[in-house]
């Protein structure tokens, strides 16, 4: 790698993710205003394809193998990234740490409106009752988890998820970013889950007018594009639509997961999962 590659380089941070699902990489970088840097998929794209912008539908696919790739990435101040460790074995994960975002003393102050200031409500630890159903008539698996919350850069949150200390059921990390688009006024939220592991990126409709989508209201997320499930009774590598609804409060939250199967039975959508949440004191 050339000096200029290697400067340029040194001014950001990146992830490269991989599942077994999508044998492939992605490559993510967020800089301080909560923005997420990647690559388009399809192909092998030019140098100097890569753009800012929060996660699209479509993210798979990206590869980075020669250093000329790397010198057309922009040099951008970066604060935090994200790297997800997926089908590794239990000892080789190390273990996770999250910690609070200092903001120095003399920093200017945080940009405001209705949506960042919902969204940095929600910063701090929360007691979740996790529900699962795995169709219109089956019996809800409960699980108890906590989810760790903190503010990266000026707007975006991440949350952590995993199941409480001692609570039955499988072993899980779920891992979540909501920010909000004030160019196109709508919410979006990503998502990754080890139990299904895969990118789920979704958005609220355009509100039009800033700060129309918020507070108590609902707000409706809908998935940009359908995602698969490894295994679906007896059927394998089944497709969904997946739409979320999202009640905001300062003490209790809620998130439902309502999924339509696609190319089977049944057809019909059905609620999937209820994340209820719990403010600890």
């Amino acid at each position: 790698m050339s000096h200029t590659a290697r400067k340029r380089s040194s001014s950001f941070i990146g992830a490269i993710v991989s599942s077994a699902a999508v044998p492939r990489f992605l490559i993510c970088l967020l800089d301080t205003r909560g923005n997420v840097i990647t690559r388009p998929a399809g192909g092998e794209p030019a140098a100097g394809s890569w753009h800012r912008t929060f996660l699209p539908s479509r993210v798979f696919g990206v590869r980075v193998t020669q250093d000329d790739e790397m010198e057309a990435i922009p040099a951008l101040r970066l604060t935090t990234a994200f790297v997800l460790l997926v089908g590794l074995p239990k000892a080789v994960l190390p273990p996770f740490e999250l910690s609070a975002q200092a903001r120095p003393e003399s920093a200017a102050p945080l940009p405001t409106s209705p949506e960042l200031d919902l969204i940095r409500k929600m910063v701090g630890t929360w007691d979740v009752r996790a529900s699962l159903w795995l169709g219109p008539d089956a019996k809800p698996i409960v699980q108890s988890a906590v989810a760790r919350r903190r503010l990266v850069g000026e707007g975006l949150l991440e949350e952590v998820m995993t199941p409480s200390p001692g609570s039955d059921g499988p072993t899980f990390t779920r891992v979540a970013w909501l920010g909000h688009n004030a160019v196109t006024g709508s919410y979006e939220y990503v998502s990754w889950d080890t139990r299904a592991p895969q990118m789920m990126y979704q958005t609220s409709p355009d509100v039009g007018v800033p700060g129309a989508n918020r507070g108590v209201n609902p707000i409706w997320f809908f998935l940009r594009d359908n995602f698969v499930v490894p295994q679906w009774g007896d059927a394998r590598n089944v497709a969904f639509r997946q739409r979320l609804l999202f009640e905001p409060g300062d003490g209790r939250q809620l998130i439902r997961l309502y999924w339509t199967r696609l190319g089977g039975e049944p057809s019909q959508e059905f609620l999937a999962g209820e994340y209820v949440y719990t403010r600890r004191q």
